[in-house]
């Protein structure tokens, strides 16, 4: 929201400016509404946007936005005025005003003025927000090259500041005595905070007080910022997505829950005539993890898809086949290097959708889009009637078709590939028994339990427990 301050010598006219506006409907917060040009000076870093009356006993309206610009150069500033004088207008243009309205103003008039000049603030912070974000990763990798005017705009002789790590924002944010910009978002760790170099004791007291990691000594000048930006490799990692703090890498557990839609993601590309997708997320994922469990955790992820995939649809995995998904990733650790490890699954994978889509093509059209279905709704409420529905077909006849064209029965195979991507869960995973139900298909768990037991003999638990 941006934040409004408003100024006229008639107390009544600044009541009446923010009360009669719906500013929140426009995006505005009024944050200052007085007479007194002082406090508008005071407080020029608070506000985007600057209501002034153009004659005012101590100064003139031009006067007063000379001063705020030069404080802080970013307002829009509009001048309310009863003088119809090419002169006013003339001055407001020299030092920076945006618009120049004569009293009496209607209120939609300022509506109107307003909306054009959020919609303009808008875009100028979207285009420096990149612009900064763009300066900031230079700085990471050439810092000298880089012009720390346009990083620094807040950097006065009376200023200093601090860069700092934050895992939480509210109480930060809450500080209106800090000037504050997050450098890095996503999430929103990596900040810099301005303040005048006598306050320096308190501001440090008041960061670590609120959960916050200093990273520099006490910035004063250009060359410090570039110093203390150097050492932020020593505390962060970077990549275009994310910023991660190094000290609670270890402590990150894999989520599992998250793991199932990979593996379902992943298995449906592989039904997909593109041959390039499954290599490319199977890349894209193990290139951007940071430790070994992580990255050991997702090729079991790409192991167990890839095995449950080949199972279902009768195709050859080579003689990983009769080993467990964790004897197949201790085979891989032992390639020489974690791009290694990359190479084989993504080998492995483009084996395997040749494979599918070789042996596809014997089946007919309808068939072929049957499979599909399967592979991409085999956990949902599926069965020939809704499947024959779906494609506009007798039920009876599409049974009997895909029987003779797969060989067997079309409640025999979806049953079966539930009851394997279960068990392959059950013994790969640390998800909860009714967790892989639900994954696989079954609401209920107790009926869950009995499909397993009369499919292999043995109840969910017993797998479980032979971990």
């Amino acid at each position: 929201m941006f934040k409004l301050a408003i100024i006229d010598d008639e107390k009544f006219i600044v009541q009446g400016l923010e009360i009669l506006i719906d500013w929140k409907s426009l995006g505005i917060e009024v944050v200052c509404a007085t007479t007194k040009t002082e406090e508008i000076l005071a407080r020029s870093s608070e506000f985007d946007f600057l209501l002034t009356d153009v004659q005012m006993p101590k100064m003139t309206g031009i006067e007063l936005v000379a001063q705020v610009k030069a404080k802080n150069p970013t307002v829009e500033c509009i001048i309310l005025s009863g003088y119809d004088d090419f002169k006013f207008a003339q001055q407001g243009m020299q030092v920076g005003v945006s618009n120049y309205l004569l009293k009496p103003v209607d209120e939609e008039e300022i509506v109107n003025t307003f909306k054009k000049l959020s919609i303009r603030a808008a875009e100028k912070q979207q285009e420096q927000k990149i612009i900064q974000q763009q300066v900031y990763y230079q700085l990471l990798e050439n810092p000298d090259e880089v012009d720390l005017t346009t990083v620094l705009p807040k950097l006065g002789a009376e200023m200093a500041y601090y860069l700092f790590c934050a895992r939480t924002l509210p109480q930060l944010a809450a500080n209106q005595q800090l000037m504050m910009q997050w450098l890095f978002e996503q999430p929103k760790q990596i900040g810099i905070c301005w303040f005048p170099k006598t306050a320096a004791n308190q501001v440090k007291q008041y960061l670590t007080l609120g959960d916050v990691q200093i990273i520099s000594s006490l910035g004063q000048t250009a060359a410090d910022f570039h110093t203390c930006f150097a050492s932020l490799h020593e505390v962060v990692i970077f990549d275009e997505s994310q910023t991660v703090i190094w000290e609670e890498l270890e402590t990150q557990t894999f989520d599992f829950v998250q793991a199932l839609e990979q593996i379902t993601k992943f298995q449906n590309l592989l039904i997909q005539d593109d041959r390039e997708k499954p290599t490319d997320i199977i890349m894209a994922e193990l290139n951007n993890t940071y430790t070994k469990s992580e990255f050991e955790n997702l090729a079991l992820l790409y192991v167990i898809a890839l095995q449950q995939f080949a199972a279902h649809q009768n195709l050859d995995f080579h003689a990983e086949s009769n080993k467990m998904a964790p004897q197949i990733l201790a085979e891989l650790n032992k390639l020489p290097s974690g791009q290694a490890v990359v190479d084989q699954l993504c080998q492995w994978t483009t084996e395997i959708h040749e494979q599918f889509h070789q042996k596809i093509t014997n089946y007919t059209p309808i068939i072929r889009r049957v499979m599909t279905i399967i592979e991409q709704e085999y956990n949902q409420d599926i069965s020939l009637k809704t499947l024959s529905h779906k494609l506009n077909m007798n039920a009876s006849y599409l049974g009997q078709v895909f029987k003779e064209e797969v060989g067997t029965s079309f409640n025999f195979y979806i049953n079966k590939m539930r009851m394997e991507k279960a068990q392959e869960l059950l013994l790969n995973s640390h998800l909860k028994i009714n967790q892989i139900a639900q994954h696989v298909g079954f609401q209920d768990n107790s009926y869950f339990y009995r499909k397993f037991k009369s499919h292999y003999g043995y109840c969910p638990n017993t797998v479980r427990k032979s971990k």
